[in-house]
């Protein structure tokens, strides 16, 4: 039992010799790196997604602070009941920061550049299992998934499926 604790009493000593010093005249402040870019769906800096992600751009969904999935722009979606087809519906009064509202169709020209053969997106594989996305009016988005995925509406509250302005894409 005595070795145990000089060996206790020797890593405690260790531990304090090793810690930071603190100096009374300074204030160390950890801050995250500022986002190289604005669009979280280009690059797969922390940054970016911590930043940008709520504050600028949105998903369909969101994760809530128990880990449950709720609405993001999607104000409501259902799930067919072979778990492939999603359909998500659109608030009638959300617009981008240029004014413009926003459509299915934003939603469907988002996916698809993400699902792109030459798609930069850094979460790309959040994408795989989508086999279309149609908007069958400006406030309706239909995914069908090539099978069923239990994780999809996780997923898509990822900052790498934000949806973005298409006109804007290329400034962000």
């Amino acid at each position: 039992m005595r070795p145990m604790l000089a060996l206790a009493a020797v890593g405690l000593a260790l531990a304090g010799a090793t810690a930071p010093a603190v100096a009374k005249d300074r204030v160390v402040v950890g801050m995250q790196a500022e986002p190289p870019v604005l669009d979280p769906t280009i690059n797969a800096a922390a940054a970016i997604d911590s930043i940008v992600s709520g504050n600028v751009f949105e998903s369909l969904t969101l994760i809530d602070d128990r880990g449950g999935v709720t609405p993001g722009l999607a104000e409501s979606w259902t799930v067919s009941a072979d778990g492939k087809t999603f359909t998500f519906r659109l608030p009638e009064k959300v617009s981008f920061h240029n004014g413009r509202a926003l459509t299915s169709e934003d939603v469907r020209l988002t996916f698809a550049r993400a699902m792109a053969g030459d798609s930069v997106n850094p979460s790309k594989k959040i994408f795989q299992p989508i086999e279309a996305v149609e908007t069958p009016d400006p406030r309706t988005v239909v995914i069908r998934l090539k099978q069923p995925n239990s994780i999809f509406l996780f997923s898509m509250a990822s900052g790498d499926a934000s949806i973005t302005a298409t006109e804007t894409v290329e400034q962000n």
